[in-house]
């Protein structure tokens, strides 16, 4: 018989975004919230969730993955974060990074592993998410100074014309793992 275990859980804690990328599954031309609605839970919704979440815990603890949208941008990011350390969960977050520095000190004290989007150098990020974010995001990175932090980056022409030179800004960012 398997064994039944959680292990891993998404928290989808908002549906919008403080970027508008061409190819995004969710906010593009084709994304699926491009024309949506609904009810955004409530704090205590995700209190609740989390403490029933806890309580399948069994010997490894659970990672919970935070994720949007963008996920700092929701006023219950810190509270949420903090809430799943208290139960012992493990956390990550999938962030575009525009908004890390505002949230450094929990991240840092929180965030188990950091996703971070980069789509390329700098000429090639910010031509797909806006200009002045490659900038924004890599300082972000260098203020931040989390030692789990992983760059995932969409593979496009524009990405492999410049892949060398966007592996050097991995190591000047001291970036040691990349999702292509």
């Amino acid at each position: 018989m398997m064994e039944r275990q959680i292990k891993q859980v998404h928290f989808q804690i908002t549906r919008n975004c403080n970027l508008r990328c061409p190819f995004c599954g969710q906010w593009g031309k084709k994304g699926f919230f491009a024309d949506s609605s609904g009810r955004a839970m409530t704090i205590d919704d995700w209190k609740r969730i989390t403490a029933e979440l806890a309580s399948c815990q069994k010997e490894e603890n659970i990672t919970v993955t935070l994720w949007g949208g963008e996920p700092l941008i929701s006023p219950y990011f810190d509270e949420i974060i903090a809430l799943l350390k208290e139960q012992d969960l493990k956390t990550e977050v999938i962030t575009n990074g525009v908004l890390i520095n505002e949230h450094k000190d929990v991240l840092r004290k929180y965030a188990d592993r950091i996703y971070v989007s980069l789509d390329g150098t700098k000429e090639v990020h910010d031509a797909i998410r806006g200009r002045g974010v490659f900038e924004r995001v890599t300082q972000s990175l260098k203020t931040l100074k989390h030692k789990n932090v992983t760059v995932m980056s969409v593979i496009t022409p524009q990405l492999m014309e410049v892949l060398p030179k966007f592996l050097d800004n991995l190591d000047e960012l001291n970036i040691q793992q990349l999702y292509l």
